[in-house]
Parts: C-alpha cells; sequence; structure tokens
C-alpha cells in the first residue's frame, strides 16, 4: 500500500526491485511515525489513524506540488489527529500546498491559512484565516453582549461516540466558563449512537449538557420518565408540533425539568405564520412552560448543522428581517422567554444589535 503509487520506479524489466521498495516503505514508516509491528502488516490490521498516515504517505512517495486530503481525520482518535496535523504542518513548511476538505469546523479554522465554502458544486464564500472566527471567539463575544444560553446539535454529528463525548465536553466546558446555559439538539437515533436510553442519561451528563432538545419522542411512559432523570437535565419538548405536554404532566412528567423550544425553518416559505406560532405559544404559556424561538442571522455564509443558506428562523414573517427586528417582532408577543440564533455565526454587530433592544 506504501509504494503502489510509485511501483513502476522499481520495475526493471519483469523484476521488481524488493530492496528500494522496502527502503521507501521504511522511510515512509519513519517519517509518519506509523505503529505497525512490521512493514508486512496489513493495512486493515492497523488502527484508523495509522491507516489515514499510510495512505497520506503513499501519496508523498510521489513527490507532489499540492496534496488533495479529504476528511483526513475522520474516524481517528484525538492522538491520531494531532499526529496527522503535526504531519501536515510539517509538509507545509516544506512547500508542499494542501488543499484539505472537512466537514469538521474547528479542523478547518485551525488548520486553513485560505478557506472556500462550497455547496451543491458552487464556492459560496471565502476567507483569509485572519477573515476566520472560531467558536470560542463567538462565545466570548455573545457572552460580553449578555447572551446567556447556547444551542447545538447533535442530530448532524456522525462521529464515534467517543470523539462526539471528547469534543463535546470540551466545547461545554468553555461555554460553561463563560456562563452560559448549554442545549443540544437530540432524538432517539442520537441517544443510541451514544449509549444513552430515557432511563440512562449519563452520558449527557458526562458531557456536561443542561438541556436536551428532543426531536422525536420515545413514547408516553419514557417522555414522562426522561423528565424525572436523576441527573437533573432539563427536557426540552418540540414546542413547534401540537405534542400533548399537558397529558404528559397529568400523569406524572415533573413539569420543572419540562421546557419548549420552536422549531427553525431553513428553507423559504416553510416558517410558522404568526397565528400558528402565537397559538402554540399561549398553549405553552398556559401550563406555565418555559418557551423559546430562533431568528436568523443575515451576515455572509452562514450556515446551520446542516449545509443551509436562506437562514435558520421560526417565523416566516421573520426570514431577511434584520435581527433586531426580528427580535422586536417576537419580544412583542410577550409569549417567548428565550430568544435563540438559528446559524452560525451571527457578526458582532448583530450581536450587539440583538444586545440593545428594549
Amino acid at each position: 500500500n506504501s509504494t503502489i503509487e510509485v511501483l513502476k520506479s522499481f520495475i526493471k524489466g519483469i523484476w521488481v526491485d524488493a530492496d528500494k521498495e522496502e527502503e521507501i516503505t521504511r522511510q515512509y514508516i519513519e517519517m509518519m511515525d506509523t505503529k505497525t509491528p512490521s512493514q508486512e502488516q496489513l493495512i486493515g490490521n492497523l488502527s484508523g489513524g495509522n491507516q489515514q498516515k499510510v495512505m497520506i504517505g503513499r501519496w508523498l512517495a510521489t513527490a507532489p506540488k499540492i496534496l488533495i486530503l479529504d476528511e483526513p481525520t475522520r474516524g481517528v482518535d484525538v492522538g491520531a489527529k494531532s499526529e496527522i496535523y503535526a504531519i501536515m504542518n510539517e509538509l507545509v513548511k516544506k512547500g508542499v500546498s494542501i488543499i484539505m476538505i472537512s466537514s469538521e469546523l474547528p479542523e478547518i479554522l485551525n488548520m486553513s491559512d485560505r478557506v472556500y465554502v462550497m455547496c451543491d458544486g458552487r464556492i459560496t464564500g471565502c476567507f483569509s484565516h485572519e477573515e476566520c472566527v472560531t467558536q470560542e471567539q463567538i462565545m466570548k463575544l455573545a457572552a460580553k453582549y449578555g447572551f446567556s444560553r447556547i444551542f447545538t446539535c447533535l442530530l448532524s454529528v456522525n462521529k464515534p461516540k467517543e470523539e462526539i463525548i471528547s469534543e463535546f465536553s470540551d466545547f461545554v466546558g468553555k461555554a460553561h466558563d463563560l456562563g452560559f446555559v448549554v442545549a443540544a439538539d437530540t432524538n432517539p437515533k442520537v441517544f443510541k449512537h451514544l449509549g444513552a436510553t430515557p432511563y440512562d442519561m449519563s452520558v449527557f451528563a458526562d458531557i456536561g449538557l443542561d438541556i436536551i432538545r428532543l426531536d422525536g419522542n420515545f413514547g408516553d411512559l419514557e417522555d414522562r420518565l426522561i423528565t424525572r432523570n436523576p441527573q437533573g437535565i432539563k427536557i426540552e419538548f418540540n414546542a413547534s408540533n401540537d405534542i400533548s405536554v399537558d397529558h404528559l404532566i397529568r400523569h406524572g412528567a415533573d413539569p420543572r425539568n419540562i421546557l419548549m423550544c420552536h422549531n427553525f425553518y431553513p428553507e423559504k416559505y416553510t416558517g410558522l405564520s404568526r397565528q400558528v406560532f402565537a397559538g402554540f405559544n399561549r398553549k405553552w404559556k398556559g401550563l406555565g412552560l418555559h418557551t423559546a424561538a430562533f431568528v436568523s442571522s443575515n451576515n455572509k455564509d452562514t450556515y446551520g448543522p446542516w449545509p443551509v443558506y436562506s437562514g435558520l428562523c421560526t417565523m416566516e414573517i421573520d426570514r431577511g428581517l434584520p435581527i433586531e427586528l426580528q427580535v422586536r417582532h417576537i419580544l412583542a408577543t410577550e409569549e417567548l422567554d428565550d430568544i435563540l440564533i438559528g446559524n452560525a455565526y451571527a457578526s458582532e454587530e448583530e450581536l450587539k444589535a440583538m444586545s440593545q433592544v428594549d
């Protein structure tokens, strides 16, 4: 596997120069610090991180000027990620240009000199490293302007359980240090992937989450029991559906641990009408439940849990409006407790404008 792309250089007539091939293989095992019991080991028997190193070494053997790496750290552990990043940085120092394709925002922000955003085969944005902002910078700005809650999403995360726990624990810890309450969007599929059940929410407590939003349900009994989890995690139900929360409360759900949060709607003309929005809110406030809804940033090249570019608001009438007008519109209903920004990242000007709304 290490030499297959340069195999022709080892062939003399009908013979393969095995000594030269072994020397090149040994060279790239050492260069990439690949952990293997021997050069003869099958690549399929190596760890994910070491398999990635072999693949990178294979192409380095061709002495490329440009190296394209598609999701180079997907499925590898944190230690292997750091090693791959170090290899990439060393290659850049030696004059190799790298085009990295990645769906991990922290990876993109930390490794790139220039970032291109693509959607449906088209470039929709371009940023220099200096123009990019990190999640931590945005959290600090939000804290500066008085924001107190962060909404994140586990629905679109396709990574091993251990990697999710590690990355989100770090993220939630930083958010808590800045005084934020953190909610995560989940569904039964996410629960299964993380080994959680309505009877055992310990993995979410290990991550440090304060609120779990349920995009879906488990059934009447489990939806009641989940509100009485011993970890004290609050459960947020979908406020944009006519869910029978009153029935759950009457039959034993703990209203002190129940919150409501509306959906955001990614496509034009799919958001709630003002009348439907108000009808739902009257129901939740009648039950005395804390309720949240979404406004949308109009900043350039924002996105959501997946590539969407038409905003992520709850009410259709708010789509495209300046963010402070969206906030005023929601506040005027006098029925909402929390206002969340559905897409990332809002500009500092938008955060400041929101903070100045009475």
